[in-house]
């Protein structure tokens, strides 16, 4: 899901992708910070049940807000609108 900033509103997207890889391996790059850290950010680190992501000099917070092992999980980046 990614929200993009049109006109001061913010429009919610999602999109499916097919992965072919095991359930527990897939949670393991999306759940932990060294996974998180392999594909989607420079480097993320793990502070409570936030999740620090650092691009180049920029820093953004995600908070777990839900997970069921092996299934999904679910951030909240701090810095977004609720919705």
């Amino acid at each position: 899901m990614s929200k993009t900033k049109a006109k001061n509103k913010y429009l919610k997207y999602e999109m499916e992708y097919p992965i072919h890889a095991s359930k527990g391996s897939l949670f393991n790059f999306l759940s932990t910070a060294g996974g998180l850290s392999m594909w989607f950010a420079d480097d993320v680190n793990l502070r409570g049940s936030a999740f620090e992501f650092v691009w180049d000099d920029n820093k953004q917070t995600a908070e777990v807000v839900a997970k069921r092992e092996n299934h999904y999980i679910r951030f909240h980046w701090k810095h977004e609108p609720d919705y």
